[in-house]
């Protein structure tokens, strides 16, 4: 026998049919206050893949333009130790033209004091360090010339035991070439990798100089070839200096041309990264806005879309005090 169960129905609590319609409210309510999808599913049809791919371009930004941002930061490191490297040599093109030539002793005084500040520049800038980080020592700690000082005191005693100039600048150029007491006791030992950057994609951007490339060695030779004239075992006078001269200014414009060619390696190494960066950036801000796109909701549609909902609740209402044949003092007990 199956129980009749029709006369309890009388104690059951009513079906509260309004209560879909409340969720919706409630819903849309959200959706408007935070510009926010409450159910992004529905109109992705479910399909979470672009979303997905745009939530990995952001999270991977941040890192790769951090590195992008270190990478401007080193070049520009670079940059302004090869135009102090620069201003050395121009200045000491400057005072050689004059002091060299003339037969007073305290223009050439000046000229040999003048390149022996200049070379000290150069070596002060090839020492600069970002971040604890040797500029022109492919990173590594601590300086990328060991001692300045004994430096110009070596290039001091090739000038002395020279008997002419001739004799010291070929002196001077064994002294700097690759295994030379330049390279062997002056210049620090190097990473052999070069400091190089993230640009993503998995690519990298290597900045190639550090302190046994030819921009900054061949500013640093032309400058001690002059200083070290104040050592010189060789006789210096008026005739002598004019020659001197002459010997020097194809060499002063080997090392700007050397120097100028570094800044162009590094340039183009910065707008490289400079274009990758503004590339990011610009990948960044359309992923944003499409994403913006996928989740936001659309303020008019949703307050057309809750607007629509609070009339069917009300209707909804409507309906059940007629049903239930309710009266105003049933709504105010």
């Amino acid at each position: 026998m199956i129980p009749d169960f029709t006369y309890g129905l009388s104690f059951l609590a009513p079906k509260d049919l309004a209560r879909p319609t409340r969720d919706r409210v409630d819903q849309l309510s959200n959706e408007v206050a935070s510009g926010l999808l409450s159910d992004p599913a529905r109109p992705l049809n479910s399909d979470f893949s672009e979303v997905s791919r745009l939530t990995h371009i952001l999270a991977t930004y941040a890192p790769h333009y951090e590195s992008l941002q270190r990478g401007q930061q080193w070049g520009a490191g670079l940059q302004a130790g090869l135009s102090r490297a620069s201003d050395a040599l121009t200045l000491i093109g400057e005072e050689m033209a004059v002091g060299l030539p003339a037969s007073d002793t305290a223009a050439f005084t000046s000229v040999l004091a003048t390149a022996k500040g200049s070379a000290q520049d150069i070596v002060t800038a090839m020492n600069t360090s970002v971040a604890g980080k040797g500029l022109f020592a492919n990173g590594a700690n601590g300086n990328a010339i060991n001692d300045f000082e004994a430096l110009f005191a070596e290039v001091g005693g090739l000038a002395a035991s020279a008997g002419d100039f001739e004799a010291y600048a070929a002196a001077v150029d064994r002294f700097f070439d690759p295994g030379g007491g330049y390279d062997l006791r002056h210049a620090a030992t190097l990473p052999p990798e070069n400091v190089s950057f993230s640009v993503g994609d998995g690519d990298r951007v290597a900045f190639d100089i550090d302190n046994r490339d030819a921009g900054m060695t061949d500013a640093l030779k032309q400058a001690l070839l002059v200083a070290g004239l104040a050592q010189a075992g060789f006789d210096i006078n008026h005739s002598t200096g004019r020659a001197i001269l002459s010997d020097l200014q194809p060499r002063q414009l080997a090392s700007e041309t050397a120097v100028a060619a570094a800044q162009g390696r590094v340039g183009a190494l910065e707008q490289r990264i400079s274009d990758r960066s503004d590339i990011m950036e610009a990948s960044r801000l359309a992923a944003e806005q499409r994403l913006n796109e996928l989740l936001t909701s659309d303020p008019f549609e949703a307050s057309v879309r809750l607007q629509e909902e609070m009339s069917r609740l009300e209707t909804v209402y409507a309906i059940t005090a007629r049903r239930a044949q309710l009266r105003l003092t049933d709504y105010l007990r």
